[in-house]
């Protein structure tokens, strides 16, 4: 009886272990799709994208978002890069140990006054994180993620 109960305890202990494992330090793709581009009058100036969870956040920008339904999906804005792939981790220390950050994986190619857009789905809660250095947020893709 102790054997029995002893192997169903390392069992589950092994499965929280693995459970953890894989929620805090396994970097996470997260399914996007291409929406639009623009060519906008500002030069953009440095690679960084931002998300968008509803119309307000991007009044500044002078695109059409008549296509964007913010009900059931949340969209990437990248600026000067296109965005080749977006994955996210979580960090390991105390408050931000359920928030998603992102990190960007970018195009080589870049377009001084264009704007892509990408729709993720709405529950992603994806989070750029403006502590970290530039290079953790955004990396470089030469070629297309298949």
């Amino acid at each position: 009886m102790k054997q029995k109960l002893l192997r169903i305890v390392l069992f589950v202990f092994i499965c929280v272990f693995i459970v953890i494992l894989y929620t805090y330090y396994i970097i996470t793709p997260i399914k996007l799709s291409y929406v639009n581009s623009f060519d906008t009058s500002a030069e953009n100036y440095g690679d960084y994208w931002v998300v968008i969870n509803n119309k307000n956040q991007i009044k500044g920008l002078d695109i059409d978002i008549s296509d964007l339904s913010f009900d059931v999906s949340s969209y990437i804005i990248t600026f000067g890069r296109e965005l080749k792939e977006l994955k996210y981790k979580r960090l390991t220390y105390f408050p931000f140990t359920k928030t998603k950050y992102g990190i960007a994986y970018l195009g080589k190619e870049y377009y001084l006054n264009k704007v892509f857009i990408y729709k993720v789905p709405k529950n992603a809660e994806i989070f750029y994180d403006h502590r970290m250095m530039e290079k953790d947020n955004v990396q470089y893709c030469p070629n297309p993620v298949v």
